[in-house]
């Protein structure tokens, strides 16, 4: 299992904002002088609902198998080659990536009880550009002594097509992750591997109360990536 992804934007309290200052403004027009301040806010403010409309979070179905493989491959090239050049042979990479990121791959996890996906796709073109997959947790994947196989649950997959990051998608995402965990495994604690290279999704999860607890060695076919384990205890935030 692997997780990444970028920045993410503030929540919908601006949304609230945005729409008073709009009705003040337009009931009180000999004030607008007043109001003149907000201007370049409620300009990103309505960028923001623009986005918000474009991209829609929803629960994947076995229709989104193949483009679901598609992009896990993207994000995973975009991420870990693109970016932080890391040198896995492409037969390695190939080998990743039908073993566990394939359309078989994922359609079994879509019809699995015990795990879900959630997709964000793109509303303009019908793309997905986001995914994330989590279940229970398996000792096998993460290795301590603490984890409690099947009891504890797992953030398994988290990645943001590059050229949609910093637009808040990863949180939407989060959000609807932790709360399925919480419910299918609640008071259990939620764990994690992230690349120890990947230094801003260590941060990125840190604010959700995940904290490193220990390291592993990820297999990539052949290669051996070095991880960082992250946990997050029950009722952290």
């Amino acid at each position: 299992m692997k997780t990444q992804l970028g920045l993410f934007r503030k929540g919908s309290a601006n949304l609230w904002m945005s729409v008073t200052c709009d009705v003040t403004m337009a009931q009180y027009p000999n004030k607008v002088d007043q109001f003149s301040n907000l201007n370049s806010n409620l300009i990103c403010i309505n960028l923001i609902q623009s986005m918000d409309s474009q991209f829609v979070l929803r629960r994947a179905d076995l229709s989104d198998a193949e483009a679901l493989a598609k992009l896990s491959e993207r994000t995973y090239r975009e991420t870990f080659v693109e970016v932080f050049c890391v040198g896995y042979p492409e037969k390695d990479l190939i080998c990743n990536f039908r073993s566990s990121a394939g359309p078989e791959w994922f359609s079994k996890t879509i019809v699995d009880s015990h795990q879900a996906v959630w997709v964000i796709e793109d509303q303009t073109n019908g793309e997905l550009v986001a995914y994330a997959v989590v279940g229970p947790a398996h000792i096998n994947d993460i290795p301590r002594p603490d984890l409690c196989s099947n009891l504890d649950g797992a953030l398994n997959h988290l990645f943001v097509q590059r050229n949609c990051r910093s637009r808040g998608l990863g949180k939407k995402l989060m959000n609807v992750i932790l709360g399925w965990l919480e419910e299918h495994h609640p008071g259990r604690p939620i764990w994690l591997n992230v690349w120890s290279g990947n230094v801003k999704a260590q941060k990125f999860y840190t604010p959700y109360g995940f904290i490193t607890v220990g390291e592993a060695n990820f297999p990539v076919g052949e290669w051996t990536d070095h991880d960082f384990i992250m946990k997050r205890q029950p009722n952290k935030v």
